[in-house]
């Protein structure tokens, strides 16, 4: 896998204010082989179009009843893993809810989600053991302090994501938002064109000395011109 980096890099807020998402990168040292992550994104990926096909064709787009009407032809015939397959479905499904006019088609190296069954975070040592098509591997990742601390409250999936010629883990962090603190020190200021200020204490402030620069280049102006 040239699953080699998972260095930290941002977090951004998700949909709800309580969530944030860890990114990072799965470190260089790893002693993964260099095609095996690619490989498992193809496969899984490749594995995706088939069942698209399937549930175009059949009219199928519900998880459950692509599941329930293809699951075991797709274990067969993929040699992936179940809860790969269950989550090729699930990308699949996933997919079909943006609109059922065409077939949808997956990008080789397409981001595929890992719940955990097939990708176990071990944050004392900053290894995770994740699912290749050859074996699971325990693969070393590197982060930041703040992404540390955030990966405690790891909730759900994440996603391998494969950018550029390195592999990223994408994962979903639910944690508390800090309590609003009580701010008496702040002063409110109100800009107009008579007082040039007005703060929220009542004291207004003269623009009476600007306005004199003003009209003193203003005639200037006018007798140069």
């Amino acid at each position: 896998m040239n699953i080699h980096n998972l260095q930290m890099l941002t977090f951004d807020c998700s949909r709800l204010e309580s969530v944030r998402y860890f990114q990072g990168e799965i470190d260089r040292r790893s002693k993964a082989q260099p095609n095996q992550g690619t490989s498992q994104l193809a496969q899984a990926n490749h594995t995706c179009d088939a069942i698209s096909e399937l549930a175009f064709h059949s009219q199928t787009f519900r998880q459950y009843a692509i599941h329930q009407s293809f699951y075991a032809q797709i274990r067969e015939s993929s040699g992936l893993s179940a809860q790969v397959v269950v989550r090729c479905i699930a990308k699949v499904a996933d997919a079909y809810k943006l609109h059922k006019k065409t077939q949808r088609k997956f990008k080789a190296l397409g981001t595929i989600a890992f719940d955990d069954r097939i990708l176990t975070w071990r944050t004392q040592k900053q290894t995770v053991n994740i699912w290749t098509v050859g074996a699971r591997q325990l693969i070393p990742y590197v982060c930041g302090e703040r992404q540390k601390q955030l990966l405690e409250s790891r909730q759900g999936e994440a996603d391998l994501v494969y950018r550029k010629g390195n592999f990223f883990l994408l994962a979903v962090c639910d944690i508390l938002e800090p309590t609003a603190k009580e701010i008496d020190d702040a002063i409110g200021v109100d800009f107009g064109i008579v007082n040039l200020a007005t703060d929220s204490d009542g004291q207004s402030y003269s623009g009476d000395a600007i306005e004199k620069n003003r009209q003193w280049y203003q005639k200037r102006r006018d007798i140069l011109q």
